[in-house]
């Protein structure tokens, strides 16, 4: 299939977060890349806590930082819950950041260094953020000959506290019907409906690791694995995880993502996180949650966007000296091997696979339970 490496992380980029608008004369393409680490709210918050001594949400709500960004008061405790477990990378944790007074329904400050820690570390993303456009820029301008020359870049916001770098770019008709013919592609949110385009099976190896790039541009954030995980037994020793988000409309992409690592890229996914499936956490997004230390040995970079791929860097480093003091061999984890696992924690995200989609990798004898 003549597809070049340019077209083929374009593709991913789209189908993870993109959009298709018609104007007066072309089309535009629109690419969404979440860049989450650096949150101006949260250090809003914070500076606020510190000058203030303790607020309310409603309180913080107010300020006119957040009322310009029309964030909420459940969406300030949602972002201090996220703040309170912060503690700076390579150290042993110091307690909580922020506490929560029950009585006085206040958020305050628990411990200053930390904080002086996390805003050092904000201005750090803050910095980074500002002069990592050119990645985006760079990388789609190198598409095709059919796009034009008119970009226009901005933030968005969305639920959340998560913010997007937005490019937008015209492209001529042309290259319009290529996208419609060949992958399906047609006016609209494509990131809301559209699953994996049957073209991408025909695509050879190294088309898909491009397609897996531009999805993981688009679509990765960071965090920690719960709790609950298998080092919750150790102090501070969670590992990192990649979370492939999907808007919760379209289930379909985050299987199709799924088989498409573990079948054709040898990435092994740890669960796909149903919650936005469940009446009773809203309309959340969808994640197909994958170990970091499953991605170490993809060729490198999995990310173009340069602080993604510092962090993916940044993570692997933290969770192998993990391992190493513990005296624990990666291949030995059944946490980090492909689904299905014999996991009774795991059987109720398994069952939601074969329900929704009759997911093959599952067998039966791990769903004797399954009530359909």
């Amino acid at each position: 299939m003549g597809v070049s490496g340019h077209e083929a992380y374009l593709i991913g980029a789209i189908l993870g977060r993109g959009s298709i608008e018609q104007t007066r004369n072309a089309y535009s393409l629109i690419f969404r890349f979440p860049y989450r680490r650096y949150n101006p709210i949260q250090v809003a918050i914070i500076n606020h806590l510190i000058s203030r001594g303790s607020a309310g949400s409603s309180e913080l709500a107010n300020m006119p930082s957040l009322r310009v960004e029309d964030v909420s008061s459940s969406q300030v405790s949602r972002s201090l819950q996220l703040v309170r477990d912060w503690h700076p990378p390579h150290k042993e944790t110091r307690g909580h950041v922020v506490r929560y007074n029950t009585k006085t329904k206040k958020w305050s400050i628990s411990n200053k260094d930390d904080c002086k820690d996390f805003l050092a570390e904000q201005q750090t993303f803050k910095e980074r953020e500002m002069g990592s456009t050119d990645f985006v820029i760079k990388h789609i301008q190198k598409i095709s000959g059919d796009m034009g020359e008119s970009f226009e870049i901005k933030k968005e916001s969305s639920s959340f506290m998560v913010s997007y770098l937005t490019l937008k770019c015209e492209i001529s008709n042309i290259l319009y019907q290529k996208l419609k013919k060949e992958y399906n592609l047609d006016v609209g949110d494509i990131y809301r409906h559209l699953r994996i385009p049957k073209a991408i099976n025909r695509y050879n190896q190294d088309q898909l690791e491009e397609f897996f790039r531009g999805i993981a541009d688009a679509t990765v954030h960071f965090d920690r694995a719960p709790v609950w995980e298998w080092m919750s037994k150790y102090k501070d020793s969670r590992l990192w995880q990649l979370r492939f988000a999907a808007v919760c409309d379209n289930p379909s992409f985050v299987f199709d993502l799924c088989h498409l690592m573990q079948d054709k890229l040898s990435v092994p996914v740890f669960i796909i996180n149903w919650a936005g499936l469940d009446k009773y956490r809203g309309k959340r997004d969808i994640f197909a949650e994958v170990w970091a230390l499953n991605v170490e040995d993809f060729p490198k970079p999995l990310f173009y966007n340069s602080w993604k791929q510092e962090h993916l860097e940044s993570s692997l480093d933290e969770d192998n000296r993990k391992l190493k003091s513990r005296k624990i061999r990666k291949q030995d984890l059944e946490q980090l091997r492909p689904c299905p696992r014999k996991s009774k924690k795991m059987l109720d995200y398994m069952k939601r696979c074969e329900r929704f989609f009759n997911c093959p990798r599952i067998p039966q004898e791990l769903l004797s339970d399954f009530s359909g």
